[in-house]
Protein backbone atom coordinates (compact mmCIF):
# COMPACT_ATOMS: atom_id res chain seq x y z
CA UNK A 1 0.00 0.00 0.00
CA UNK A 2 1.20 3.44 -1.17
CA UNK A 3 1.18 6.77 1.25
CA UNK A 4 1.65 9.65 -0.39
CA UNK A 5 0.05 13.23 -0.76
CA UNK A 6 -2.30 13.83 -3.32
CA UNK A 7 -0.29 16.73 -5.24
CA UNK A 8 2.61 13.86 -5.83
CA UNK A 9 0.24 11.80 -7.05
CA UNK A 10 -1.71 13.88 -9.82
CA UNK A 11 0.95 16.01 -10.20
CA UNK A 12 1.11 15.61 -13.85
CA UNK A 13 -2.73 15.21 -14.38
CA UNK A 14 -3.51 17.98 -12.12
CA UNK A 15 -4.39 20.21 -14.94
CA UNK A 16 -7.13 17.73 -15.96
CA UNK A 17 -8.99 17.80 -12.44
CA UNK A 18 -8.34 21.84 -12.72
CA UNK A 19 -10.70 22.14 -15.76
CA UNK A 20 -8.90 21.16 -18.16
CA UNK A 21 -10.27 17.56 -18.40
CA UNK A 22 -12.28 15.72 -21.88
CA UNK A 23 -15.49 14.54 -21.20
CA UNK A 24 -14.89 11.02 -20.87
CA UNK A 25 -11.51 10.95 -18.15
CA UNK A 26 -13.61 10.17 -15.54
CA UNK A 27 -14.78 6.82 -17.23
CA UNK A 28 -11.31 5.45 -16.66
CA UNK A 29 -11.36 5.47 -12.57
CA UNK A 30 -10.49 1.58 -11.67
CA UNK A 31 -13.16 -0.28 -9.40
CA UNK A 32 -11.14 -3.22 -8.83
CA UNK A 33 -8.71 -1.37 -6.38
CA UNK A 34 -9.43 1.65 -3.79
CA UNK A 35 -7.68 4.98 -3.86
CA UNK A 36 -8.55 6.98 -0.82
CA UNK A 37 -7.32 10.41 0.43
CA UNK A 38 -7.23 10.94 4.44
CA UNK A 39 -6.70 14.29 6.29
CA UNK A 40 -3.60 14.56 9.50
CA UNK A 41 -6.29 13.49 11.96
CA UNK A 42 -5.81 10.58 13.95
CA UNK A 43 -8.85 9.00 13.48
CA UNK A 44 -8.12 8.15 10.15
CA UNK A 45 -5.31 6.26 11.36
CA UNK A 46 -7.63 2.87 11.48
CA UNK A 47 -6.34 3.18 7.94
CA UNK A 48 -2.79 1.73 9.03
CA UNK A 49 -4.38 -0.35 12.19
CA UNK A 50 -6.04 -2.14 9.37
CA UNK A 51 -3.08 -2.62 7.05
CA UNK A 52 -0.73 -3.46 9.53
CA UNK A 53 -3.00 -5.92 11.42
CA UNK A 54 -2.96 -7.32 7.46
CA UNK A 55 -6.99 -6.93 7.67
CA UNK A 56 -6.89 -5.28 4.29
CA UNK A 57 -5.10 -8.86 2.76
CA UNK A 58 -7.53 -10.90 4.32
CA UNK A 59 -10.03 -9.24 2.89
CA UNK A 60 -8.41 -9.09 -0.45
CA UNK A 61 -8.52 -5.12 -0.42
CA UNK A 62 -5.69 -3.58 -3.06
CA UNK A 63 -5.59 -0.06 -1.03
CA UNK A 64 -4.02 3.09 -2.27
CA UNK A 65 -4.05 5.89 0.54
CA UNK A 66 -3.22 9.26 -0.46
CA UNK A 67 -2.76 12.37 2.61
CA UNK A 68 -4.66 15.60 1.09
CA UNK A 69 -5.98 17.95 3.52
CA UNK A 70 -7.67 20.21 0.67
CA UNK A 71 -11.27 19.23 0.16
CA UNK A 72 -11.71 21.02 -3.05
CA UNK A 73 -8.33 18.98 -4.54
CA UNK A 74 -10.45 16.04 -3.17
CA UNK A 75 -13.62 16.93 -4.61
CA UNK A 76 -12.57 17.22 -8.11
CA UNK A 77 -10.09 14.52 -8.14
CA UNK A 78 -13.08 12.47 -7.08
CA UNK A 79 -15.07 13.70 -10.10
CA UNK A 80 -12.42 13.45 -12.48
CA UNK A 81 -12.26 9.61 -11.40
CA UNK A 82 -8.87 10.07 -10.44
CA UNK A 83 -10.05 9.41 -6.69
CA UNK A 84 -12.94 6.64 -5.64
CA UNK A 85 -12.42 6.24 -1.89
CA UNK A 86 -12.36 9.98 0.98
CA UNK A 87 -13.05 10.09 4.12
CA UNK A 88 -13.93 13.85 6.08
CA UNK A 89 -15.77 15.19 8.32
CA UNK A 90 -19.75 15.12 7.19
CA UNK A 91 -19.53 18.96 7.40
CA UNK A 92 -16.65 19.03 5.48
CA UNK A 93 -18.89 16.69 2.94
CA UNK A 94 -21.32 18.87 2.69
CA UNK A 95 -18.92 22.02 1.74
CA UNK A 96 -18.28 23.87 -1.08
CA UNK A 97 -17.79 22.83 -4.37
CA UNK A 98 -20.28 19.75 -3.19
CA UNK A 99 -23.36 20.02 -5.52
CA UNK A 100 -26.19 17.21 -5.72
CA UNK A 101 -24.33 16.06 -9.13
CA UNK A 102 -20.93 15.96 -7.11
CA UNK A 103 -19.53 12.60 -6.92
CA UNK A 104 -18.92 10.32 -3.52
CA UNK A 105 -21.98 8.37 -1.54
CA UNK A 106 -21.54 8.43 2.41
CA UNK A 107 -21.39 4.69 3.44
CA UNK A 108 -20.69 4.51 6.43
CA UNK A 109 -18.96 6.39 9.86
CA UNK A 110 -15.49 5.91 10.60
CA UNK A 111 -15.38 7.82 14.08
CA UNK A 112 -17.15 10.81 16.47
CA UNK A 113 -15.08 13.78 17.67
CA UNK A 114 -15.70 14.19 21.38
CA UNK A 115 -13.35 17.08 22.20
CA UNK A 116 -10.80 17.01 19.40
CA UNK A 117 -12.33 19.62 17.53
CA UNK A 118 -12.44 23.10 19.15
CA UNK A 119 -12.34 26.82 19.91
CA UNK A 120 -9.41 28.52 21.92
CA UNK A 121 -10.07 31.98 22.95
CA UNK A 122 -7.86 34.69 25.18
CA UNK A 123 -8.40 34.79 28.66
CA UNK A 124 -10.34 37.78 28.56
CA UNK A 125 -13.29 35.92 26.76
CA UNK A 126 -15.33 34.58 29.46
CA UNK A 127 -18.65 34.03 27.32
CA UNK A 128 -19.20 32.99 23.78
CA UNK A 129 -21.42 35.78 23.28
CA UNK A 130 -18.24 38.25 24.27
CA UNK A 131 -17.17 37.53 20.96
CA UNK A 132 -19.26 39.62 18.90
CA UNK A 133 -16.88 42.26 16.62
CA UNK A 134 -13.95 40.16 18.08
CA UNK A 135 -11.51 38.54 15.74
CA UNK A 136 -11.86 34.73 15.10
CA UNK A 137 -9.30 32.93 12.87
CA UNK A 138 -10.93 30.37 11.03
CA UNK A 139 -9.76 27.58 8.07
CA UNK A 140 -13.43 27.92 6.56
CA UNK A 141 -15.37 24.32 6.30
CA UNK A 142 -13.38 22.81 9.19
CA UNK A 143 -15.54 21.21 12.38
CA UNK A 144 -14.90 23.43 15.14
CA UNK A 145 -16.23 26.17 13.38
CA UNK A 146 -19.80 24.54 13.34
CA UNK A 147 -18.96 24.28 17.32
CA UNK A 148 -18.86 27.96 17.56
CA UNK A 149 -21.33 28.55 15.13
CA UNK A 150 -24.55 26.37 17.16
CA UNK A 151 -23.13 28.14 20.41
CA UNK A 152 -23.50 31.95 18.86
CA UNK A 153 -26.93 31.13 17.40
CA UNK A 154 -28.15 28.69 20.69
CA UNK A 155 -26.71 31.30 23.27
CA UNK A 156 -26.76 34.95 21.82
CA UNK A 157 -28.62 34.50 18.44
CA UNK A 158 -25.35 35.60 16.68
CA UNK A 159 -23.96 33.98 13.87
CA UNK A 160 -20.31 33.61 12.18
CA UNK A 161 -21.31 37.32 10.73
CA UNK A 162 -21.22 39.28 13.73
CA UNK A 163 -17.52 38.68 14.11
CA UNK A 164 -14.32 39.48 12.52
CA UNK A 165 -13.65 36.66 10.54
CA UNK A 166 -10.03 35.69 9.50
CA UNK A 167 -9.13 32.77 7.17
CA UNK A 168 -5.79 31.24 8.14
CA UNK A 169 -4.71 27.21 7.80
CA UNK A 170 -5.37 25.82 10.51
CA UNK A 171 -1.45 24.77 11.14
CA UNK A 172 -0.92 27.91 11.63
CA UNK A 173 -3.24 28.08 14.44
CA UNK A 174 -0.42 28.87 17.01
CA UNK A 175 1.49 31.64 15.34
CA UNK A 176 -1.58 33.33 14.53
CA UNK A 177 -3.00 32.99 18.13
CA UNK A 178 -0.27 35.31 19.43
CA UNK A 179 -1.71 38.44 17.89
CA UNK A 180 -3.19 39.95 20.57
CA UNK A 181 -5.51 41.18 17.76
CA UNK A 182 -7.17 37.35 17.68
CA UNK A 183 -9.92 36.66 20.55
CA UNK A 184 -10.32 33.43 19.24
CA UNK A 185 -8.79 30.71 17.10
CA UNK A 186 -10.20 27.36 15.70
CA UNK A 187 -8.25 24.06 15.54
CA UNK A 188 -8.14 20.12 16.36
CA UNK A 189 -6.47 17.45 17.89
CA UNK A 190 -3.38 17.49 17.99
CA UNK A 191 -2.99 21.13 17.58
CA UNK A 192 -6.08 22.24 19.76
CA UNK A 193 -4.20 21.40 23.42
CA UNK A 194 -0.63 22.41 21.59
CA UNK A 195 -2.06 25.85 21.61
CA UNK A 196 -3.63 25.69 25.10
CA UNK A 197 -0.09 24.54 26.30
CA UNK A 198 2.40 26.77 24.20
CA UNK A 199 0.53 29.80 23.50
CA UNK A 200 2.41 32.53 25.26
CA UNK A 201 -0.96 34.85 26.29
CA UNK A 202 -2.39 33.89 30.22
CA UNK A 203 -5.51 32.69 30.84
CA UNK A 204 -6.33 31.18 27.04
CA UNK A 205 -8.41 28.09 27.16
CA UNK A 206 -10.62 25.93 24.87
CA UNK A 207 -14.12 27.67 24.99
CA UNK A 208 -16.20 24.81 23.23
CA UNK A 209 -14.84 21.76 22.31
CA UNK A 210 -16.86 18.97 20.43
CA UNK A 211 -17.43 16.66 23.91
CA UNK A 212 -19.95 19.42 23.77
CA UNK A 213 -22.10 17.97 21.08
CA UNK A 214 -21.17 14.85 21.08
CA UNK A 215 -23.57 13.83 17.61
CA UNK A 216 -22.44 17.29 15.40
CA UNK A 217 -18.90 15.91 14.02
CA UNK A 218 -18.77 12.55 12.54
CA UNK A 219 -16.05 11.09 10.15
CA UNK A 220 -18.20 9.81 7.39
CA UNK A 221 -16.44 7.55 4.29
CA UNK A 222 -17.98 8.58 0.58
CA UNK A 223 -17.22 6.56 -1.99
CA UNK A 224 -17.56 7.11 -5.60
CA UNK A 225 -21.16 6.20 -7.12
CA UNK A 226 -19.67 4.17 -9.96
CA UNK A 227 -17.80 1.90 -7.40
CA UNK A 228 -20.40 1.56 -5.47
CA UNK A 229 -22.55 0.37 -8.53
CA UNK A 230 -19.97 -1.29 -9.87
CA UNK A 231 -18.05 -3.25 -6.86
CA UNK A 232 -20.74 -2.56 -4.12
CA UNK A 233 -18.21 -5.89 -2.59
CA UNK A 234 -15.04 -4.21 -2.77
CA UNK A 235 -16.64 -1.94 -0.45
CA UNK A 236 -18.04 -3.90 1.90
CA UNK A 237 -14.58 -5.85 2.27
CA UNK A 238 -12.83 -2.36 2.80
CA UNK A 239 -15.35 -2.18 5.45
CA UNK A 240 -15.09 -5.70 7.00
CA UNK A 241 -11.12 -4.62 7.57
CA UNK A 242 -11.34 -1.27 9.40
CA UNK A 243 -13.82 -2.70 11.42
CA UNK A 244 -12.06 -5.40 12.35
CA UNK A 245 -9.12 -3.05 13.03
CA UNK A 246 -11.26 -1.01 15.43
CA UNK A 247 -12.54 -4.26 17.37
CA UNK A 248 -8.44 -4.42 17.89
CA UNK A 249 -8.58 -1.11 18.72
CA UNK A 250 -10.92 -1.39 21.69
CA UNK A 251 -9.21 -5.15 22.89
CA UNK A 252 -5.87 -3.27 22.63
CA UNK A 253 -5.52 0.62 22.77
CA UNK A 254 -2.12 1.00 23.69
CA UNK A 255 -1.06 -1.09 21.20
CA UNK A 256 -3.54 0.56 18.62
CA UNK A 257 -1.70 3.90 19.80
CA UNK A 258 1.78 2.17 18.99
CA UNK A 259 1.01 1.39 15.40
CA UNK A 260 -0.68 4.60 14.46
CA UNK A 261 1.38 6.91 15.97
CA UNK A 262 4.02 7.04 13.38
CA UNK A 263 2.24 7.47 10.84
CA UNK A 264 1.11 11.09 12.43
CA UNK A 265 4.92 11.85 13.52
CA UNK A 266 3.54 11.46 17.62
CA UNK A 267 4.81 9.09 20.66
CA UNK A 268 2.50 6.61 21.27
CA UNK A 269 1.74 9.09 24.96
CA UNK A 270 0.92 11.64 22.50
CA UNK A 271 -1.64 9.89 20.11
CA UNK A 272 -3.13 8.21 22.80
CA UNK A 273 -3.67 11.79 24.49
CA UNK A 274 -5.18 12.61 20.56
CA UNK A 275 -7.71 9.77 21.39
CA UNK A 276 -9.27 11.38 24.25
CA UNK A 277 -10.83 13.36 21.78
CA UNK A 278 -12.24 10.92 19.34
CA UNK A 279 -13.59 7.70 20.11
CA UNK A 280 -13.89 5.34 16.69
CA UNK A 281 -17.36 3.33 15.85
CA UNK A 282 -17.28 0.07 16.05
CA UNK A 283 -19.84 -1.77 13.55
CA UNK A 284 -22.85 -1.91 15.56
CA UNK A 285 -22.82 1.73 16.39
CA UNK A 286 -22.71 2.42 12.97
CA UNK A 287 -25.61 0.47 12.38
CA UNK A 288 -27.43 2.17 14.74
CA UNK A 289 -26.49 5.81 13.60
CA UNK A 290 -27.35 5.11 9.65
CA UNK A 291 -30.08 2.11 10.09
CA UNK A 292 -31.17 1.19 7.17
CA UNK A 293 -32.27 2.88 3.66
CA UNK A 294 -36.03 2.07 5.08
CA UNK A 295 -35.82 3.43 8.39
CA UNK A 296 -33.13 5.79 8.81
CA UNK A 297 -31.22 6.13 12.33
CA UNK A 298 -30.12 9.29 14.42
CA UNK A 299 -27.75 10.29 11.26
CA UNK A 300 -29.94 11.71 9.23
CA UNK A 301 -30.57 14.27 12.25
CA UNK A 302 -26.97 15.25 12.28
CA UNK A 303 -26.64 15.46 8.38
CA UNK A 304 -29.96 17.96 8.11
CA UNK A 305 -28.63 20.21 11.19
CA UNK A 306 -25.30 20.50 10.25
CA UNK A 307 -26.23 21.09 6.48
CA UNK A 308 -28.43 24.08 7.72
CA UNK A 309 -25.55 25.16 9.78
CA UNK A 310 -23.45 24.98 6.80
CA UNK A 311 -25.93 26.79 4.50
CA UNK A 312 -26.36 29.34 7.18
CA UNK A 313 -22.30 30.06 7.51
CA UNK A 314 -21.79 30.46 3.41
CA UNK A 315 -19.86 27.41 3.18
CA UNK A 316 -22.46 25.55 0.74
CA UNK A 317 -24.27 26.34 -2.35
CA UNK A 318 -27.70 24.27 -1.68
CA UNK A 319 -29.30 21.86 0.73
CA UNK A 320 -28.17 18.40 -0.11
CA UNK A 321 -30.92 15.90 0.47
CA UNK A 322 -30.12 12.81 2.99
CA UNK A 323 -31.80 10.00 0.99
CA UNK A 324 -29.59 11.32 -2.17
CA UNK A 325 -26.30 11.60 -0.52
CA UNK A 326 -26.32 8.60 1.93
CA UNK A 327 -26.16 4.82 1.52
CA UNK A 328 -27.03 2.63 4.51
CA UNK A 329 -27.63 -0.66 2.53
CA UNK A 330 -23.47 -1.49 2.59
CA UNK A 331 -23.18 -1.63 6.49
CA UNK A 332 -25.89 -4.41 6.06
CA UNK A 333 -25.20 -7.58 7.01
CA UNK A 334 -21.92 -6.72 6.81
CA UNK A 335 -20.12 -9.55 8.25
CA UNK A 336 -22.89 -12.28 7.43
CA UNK A 337 -20.44 -15.60 6.04
CA UNK A 338 -16.98 -13.96 6.74
CA UNK A 339 -14.49 -13.68 9.53
CA UNK A 340 -15.12 -10.98 12.32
Amino acid sequence: MKHRTLSTVLAAPLLLILGFASPGAAADMETDKLTCAFTFWPGQGVYFLAQELGYFDEEGVEIDLIHEDDIQVQTEAMDAGQLNCNSRTIGEYQSRPRNKETKGIVIGAMDVSLGGDGVVVSGDIQDVCELEGKTFAMEPTLPANLLLQIELKEKCGLTLSDLNILHIATADGLAVFEDPSVSAVESYEPLLSQIVANTSREGAYKLVDSADHPTLIVDVWFLHNELIEKNPELIRSMLRAVYRAIDFYFENPDRGHEIMAPHYNLTTEEMAEAFEGLRFTTYEEAIELFGTPDAPGPFKETFDTVMQLNIEQGVADEALVYEEQVDASLLVDLFEGHTR
